[in-house]
């Protein structure tokens, strides 16, 4: 189901350059799940992508990526090392008000981009941080 592509190779330069614990379980069953390759991209994409980004301002640099498919539901989890600074745009504290500490005009819509599909695909999201620790779990309905 997934390819291999450009992307994930430099993905995966940045790791070793930067020094990064990775680990990574996968449970998926052998025949293709109900997802579009390009959604898939898009969640695995900016979670990596952020996670890799918030590494970087840490001494402890590592990622957690866990996904899992069982009795049709979808789920993946990321954690990260981050420095445990989390900005909002207004004082209610959930992910949709995170602010991207990236400058440039086109940062801040990946989080915003995986709720988008997984919206698509009727399911949750829950982010969380504690400490030192940032956790997303993600839900989809994939039979």
């Amino acid at each position: 189901m997934f390819r291999k592509c450009q992307r994930w190779d430099y993905k995966l330069s940045d790791i070793k350059n930067d020094n990064i614990d990775v680990e990574l379980i996968i449970k998926l069953p052998t025949s293709d799940l109900n997802i579009e390759d390009i959604d898939i991209t898009a969640i695995l994409g900016n979670l990596i992508d952020n996670a890799l980004t918030a590494t970087k301002k840490t001494k402890s640099k590592w990622v957690k990526l866990y996904i899992k498919h069982d009795k049709g539901i979808l789920t993946i989890n990321t954690k990260n090392s981050f420095d445990g600074i989390v900005q909002y745009k207004d004082d209610a504290k959930t992910f949709r008000n995170i602010v991207s500490r990236k400058s440039g005009d086109l940062h801040g819509y990946g989080l915003k981009s995986v709720k988008s599909v997984i919206e698509k695909y009727n399911g949750s999201i829950d982010v969380t941080h504690e400490d030192n620790v940032f956790n997303v779990d993600i839900m989809l309905f994939a039979s």
